[in-house]
């Protein structure tokens, strides 16, 4: 049912973007469960995924479960997942590549650049007067990254 309610996001609102958490090495994890995780992640293809490596934490059920999976298996695990997900976030970022969107502009990096971000919450870097922050503007891409997508101001 997941699939098919991603999909039709997808399908109805192809810039919409989708995001996940994700705990690694969750007490009685199993190779087989991690790997179908793994296949989540490429069917659905997420814009963004946020992954941890399980730690119990006090008053919690799962505190009480048996920590059965190696910090070594849980760090290869996340280590594995994010460098995966760093590489479909580039190629689900290409979409943008010389599109006009519409951005509201957040604040100015530390580098210079204001920082933007679209409808769908993803990252836009671009140079602008720091009158700009609080407003929106429009932004045509002409970079993709994993996390930034980079433009110019064209409004």
């Amino acid at each position: 049912k997941y699939l098919e309610q991603t999909g039709w996001i997808r399908d109805i609102l192809p810039d919409a973007t989708i995001s996940t958490d994700v705990i690694v090495g969750f007490p009685g994890e199993t190779e087989e469960d991690y790997q179908q995780t793994r296949d989540i992640i490429e069917r659905v293809r997420f814009d963004n995924v946020y992954p941890f490596m399980y730690s119990p934490r006090k008053y919690t059920k799962a505190s009480l479960l048996n920590d059965d999976c190696s910090k070594y298996e849980k760090s290869k695990r996340f280590e594995s997942l994010r460098l995966r997900q760093i590489e479909i976030a580039s190629e689900n970022n290409l979409k943008y590549l010389n599109k006009k969107m519409r951005c509201l502009v957040e604040r100015r990096m530390k580098g210079g650049m204001l920082l933007a971000r679209t409808e769908g919450n993803t990252r836009v870097l671009f140079e602008g007067e720091s009158s700009l922050i609080n407003k929106f503007v429009f932004i045509k891409i002409e970079k993709a990254g994993s996390v930034n997508l980079v433009g110019i101001l064209i409004s």
